[in-house]
């Protein structure tokens, strides 16, 4: 499911987190684990004992792509330990928490409609986390789910002093336009507000070759 990354790496504010700890992904990536000290940090989760610190680590593996290097018995019980956490959907639930039960808890029968549930959470950078995500749990039936993103209200500057974007919604595009291999090309529009003109991309493009992809 790594290839679900592309083009949209910025999931999880690393930066910030690494300045807390003194520590980057890569440098947690970069420390040797054995199964025990797994299964440790998986306490830790479970038992809610330095939760923010134990999911970072594990995304560590997730932003860096090497996921692979934890077994994947101990990924699942990783994914059932932040189980009650995320399907509370709570505001203000941790977002690693959320990465690791969307990246890791495909094994789970409720997997799906709490990813999905996900998608309509109030905070946008959680909201963010399923849909980068969604083609590893939505079926190809089920696109249209994330047409819903099309009126997403969260907005963010390009740069300092840039213009305003629909953030979400250029990116909502962007994974559906990957996942059904669309080729067409929109444009840029913008709605009016009080505060200015906001952007994003058209979506009409890409509607209307779906529609006519399938009829």
């Amino acid at each position: 499911m790594n290839e679900y990354f592309e083009g949209m790496r910025e999931q999880l504010e690393r930066h910030e987190q690494s300045q807390v700890r003194g520590l980057s992904t890569r440098d947690v990536v970069a420390q040797s684990y054995d199964e025990a000290d797994l299964l440790k940090l998986a306490a830790e989760l479970k038992e809610r004992a330095s939760f923010e610190d134990a999911t970072f680590r594990f995304c560590s593996f997730i932003y860096e792509r090497q996921d692979n290097r934890i077994p994947e018995a101990i990924r699942h019980l990783v994914a059932d330990c932040v189980a009650d956490h995320v399907s509370a959907l709570a505001t203000g639930m941790d977002p690693g928490a959320v990465e690791i039960f969307v990246a890791w808890g495909g094994h789970r029968h409720d997997h799906t409609g709490i990813c999905v549930k996900i998608l309509d959470h109030p905070q946008a950078w959680i909201r963010k986390i399923a849909l980068i995500y969604s083609g590893s749990f939505l079926p190809s039936s089920d696109y249209a789910k994330l047409f819903k993103f099309r009126h997403d209200p969260e907005v963010s500057e390009i740069a300092m002093g840039g213009p305003l974007r629909f953030m979400l919604r250029d990116q909502a595009l962007d994974v559906l336009k990957r996942l059904t291999k669309c080729p067409v090309v929109e444009g840029d529009c913008f709605e009016q507000t009080p505060d200015g003109n906001i952007y994003y991309r058209s979506w009409t493009p890409f509607l209307n070759w779906f529609e006519r992809k399938g009829s």
